[in-house]
């Protein structure tokens, strides 16, 4: 990483390419990756900025609004426009490149779709279906779109046996060369590549639509979950401590097996078997990609993920919340569903009668989901 100006990162975007003084090769090609233009430059934001009209219908800020209003009910009108806009410019970043730079194929985090739209400049582009997730990152990826570039992509579409592998291996490649004015868009989970080929000014911009809305839904919750945690560490409130015994009797299990979350609005995975643990995100009932998890090793009531959570670390679920007063956090998916076939086999009348019986027990899922600490 190197720290310079804007002046500086320009001109060295405009003229690196020139430099005859070292072979090609020999030092790295900087990129300005990223950049919170807006943030930097309020005076510069236009709320219409990340619309592109007759194509795309973004629900990014009326969804946050409804999400902000639900669960933070507190906060005033004039506040919730402030986060909104702050919400929506962060959203947009600014990218500067020299002739050769090159952002790694990836899949956006929180299953964002993204447009890219060339100001300056000539890119080439390369994609990759979702499906086809397991032939691009082969050793990363757990099948979750939602970790996005937490997990970036192995292959580099340039490399000449890396295009033969991905032939005999049935993938696709596609690819285009976007001109100054012209956007490209990549969909929720369509891995994407890009690199320079001439010095490049790129407006980028995530969104959600109704299709992905669950992804902007998993990033609130995260957020926000995250702020629960460390709002209990500082002021040294919520329920005690909960520590898993490790020389208790351990299941292990080969295969892994998997678990549903059953706890709205989440349930925390941190990073050891203990609830003051750090956090390395939320498994949620109502999420795609965010629900189901697979385990291969039970200890005390804790479960571990089969495979790394979040930056090659393993992640810990407790199971029962009844300790903090809480009940089922995850189950099995197979108890989950063969309680499913038993509702769906039941008669009319009974099931009727079974739905009375919950509701007068108060067993019922609240509108609103409420966050719960622990």
């Amino acid at each position: 990483m190197a720290e310079c100006t804007l002046r500086e990162a320009m001109h060295y975007a405009r003229t690196s390419h020139l430099d005859t003084t070292c072979e090609r090769g020999d030092a790295p090609v900087l990129y300005m990756n990223g950049w919170d233009v807006f943030d930097a430059l309020p005076q510069l934001w236009d709320s219409n900025i990340d619309q592109i009209p007759g194509t795309i219908q973004p629900l990014t800020v009326s969804e946050n609004r409804k999400l902000n209003q639900a669960n933070l009910p507190q906060a005033s009108e004039e506040e919730l426009d402030d986060q909104m806009v702050r919400k929506a410019r962060g959203l947009c970043k600014l990218f500067i490149g020299a002739v050769g730079a090159v952002t790694r194929i990836h899949q956006d985090n929180s299953n964002a779709h993204a447009w890219l739209c060339n100001i300056r400049g000539r890119k080439l582009y390369v994609l990759c279906k979702p499906s086809d997730s397991s032939k691009v990152a082969p050793v990363a990826t757990s099948g979750s779109k939602a970790h996005g570039t937490k997990y970036s992509g192995r292959l580099d579409p340039l490399d000449p046996l890396a295009q033969l592998s991905a032939q005999r291996n049935g993938l696709q490649l596609f690819a285009t060369v976007l001109e100054p004015g012209q956007t490209i868009l990549a969909p929720d989970g369509w891995w994407h590549y890009a690199v320079s080929l001439t010095p490049t000014i790129t407006l980028m911009c995530n969104f959600w639509d109704r299709i992905n809305l669950f992804g902007l839904h998993d990033m609130f919750y995260e957020h926000l979950a995250r702020v629960i945690d460390t709002a209990r560490r500082e002021q040294g409130v919520g329920p005690k401590v909960l520590i898993a015994d490790m020389n208790a009797t351990r299941v292990t299990h080969n295969p892994p097996i998997e678990y549903q979350t059953m706890h709205s609005p989440f349930v925390y995975v941190r990073d050891l078997p203990r609830t003051d643990a750090n956090v390395l995100g939320v498994l949620r009932p109502s999420s795609k990609d965010r629900c189901i998890v697979t385990i291969d090793l039970e200890v005390d009531g804790w479960l571990r993920t089969a495979e790394p959570f979040d930056k090659g670390q393993h992640g810990w679920l407790l199971a029962h919340g009844g300790k903090l007063g809480l009940g089922v956090l995850m189950q099995k998916v197979s108890v989950v569903n063969a309680a499913q076939q038993q509702l769906n086999m039941m008669p009319p009348a009974e099931l009727l009668k079974l739905q009375k019986q919950i509701a007068a027990a108060g067993l019922q899922v609240p509108k609103a989901e409420q966050p719960e600490m622990y």
